[in-house]
């Protein structure tokens, strides 16, 4: 085969791969002109309604735009970056925008790229269907924006009023020597501490992740925790890639669960099976809400500091479940990564 066969074949391989690439794309002259279309920017003409010529070529692009640009922002914007690529003021250009149907929402992202054949300058156009990727971008969005409506609810209404109240009971257990007055207290600092760690979760503030050890962190959270008579028992460790210090609590909030649900004598199991970091404690009666539900995850409904635990096992993007059976309160946390 000569060169100029090669170079023909070459040519028909590109035309071919361009023609089926599932991107819409023109290729543009000096002047905007539409010079070639792929299939997918054709068949996209047809379904938005050009029924002839939707492959546009000969159609200038560049006035296509100029025409809507009084309207609709995004085709000037669009007309310009073309202009700055063909001027060489940018190396390339890339635009998203919103392209809704009457039907559905959709975003694309416009690239403009150019390219030379001898002395000709081209530009390639091609718009790729984002659509997935920017609803789950609005849909953490909106989350995050509930979390942060929840947080400054929290922050403003409840500590506020906690504060208050802790300061109202230090004022009464000078006055009054009573052991109610001094569990009263300590019940309110102990909602205080979680609805301080309620609202770094809520937050979302960003992990530090490093390796950790799942016995000595657990070891670690025991000994902060006023455990009574209670017993604990690691039965498997190993080491996991977590945020140290919200890892440390995730177990406090667990064992401060199993002291109140158990009670002060409670035996308290931690291990590892089949990849999952199992936490387990014997009670006298499980909330009926666990019984209905079986295994589940999140586990609001047993307490507040489950409740806790299970977000910071979310925002770790791990799993975070639940099983009661006679009497045996079982947490599993599993997606972990595991070192070694």
């Amino acid at each position: 085969m000569g060169t100029s066969d090669a170079n023909r074949g070459g040519r028909t391989f590109a035309q071919a791969a361009l023609h089926l690439f599932p991107a819409e794309i023109a290729v543009l002259d000096r002047d905007g002109v539409i010079v070639s279309t792929n299939l997918a920017w054709r068949m996209f003409g047809e379904a938005n309604g050009l029924t002839e010529g939707a492959d546009m070529v000969g159609v200038n692009y560049l006035d296509v735009c100029d025409a809507a640009a009084s309207d609709d922002p995004v085709s000037a914007t669009a007309a310009a970056g073309i202009r700055d690529v063909f001027d060489g003021i940018r190396d390339e250009f890339r635009l998203e925008y919103p392209c809704h149907s009457p039907d559905e929402k959709r975003w694309f992202v416009m690239r403009v790229i150019p390219f030379s054949v001898g002395e000709a300058t081209y530009a390639l156009v091609a718009h790729m269907d984002v659509t997935d990727r920017k609803l789950a971008e609005l849909d953490v969005q909106t989350r995050t924006d509930q979390f942060e409506a929840i947080a400054t609810l929290l922050s403003e209404d409840l500590q506020d009023t906690l504060s208050t109240a802790i300061s109202r009971v230090i004022v009464l257990s000078s006055e009054v020597d009573s052991e109610e007055t001094v569990r009263l207290e300590a019940s309110l600092q102990r909602m205080s501490a979680l609805l301080t760690d309620a609202l770094a979760l809520l937050r979302g503030e960003t992990l530090d992740v490093t390796d950790v050890s799942l016995e000595a962190t657990t070891l670690a959270a025991w000994g902060r925790t006023d455990t009574l008579d209670a017993t604990l028992d690691v039965e498997e460790s190993g080491v996991l890639e977590a945020d140290l210090s919200l890892f440390g609590q995730l177990f406090q909030h667990l064992f401060q669960s199993a002291l109140i649900q158990g009670g002060t004598k409670v035996d308290i199991r931690v291990g590892v099976a089949n990849d999952a970091i199992y936490f387990e404690y014997h009670r006298s009666s499980v909330p009926q809400a666990v019984v209905e539900g079986g295994a589940r995850s999140g586990s609001s409904a047993i307490d507040p500091d489950v409740a806790v635990a299970a977000r910071i096992a979310e925002v770790h993007g791990w799993e975070f479940s639940t099983v009661a059976e006679d009497g045996t309160m079982r947490y599993e946390i599993s997606g972990i990564q595991w070192r070694g």
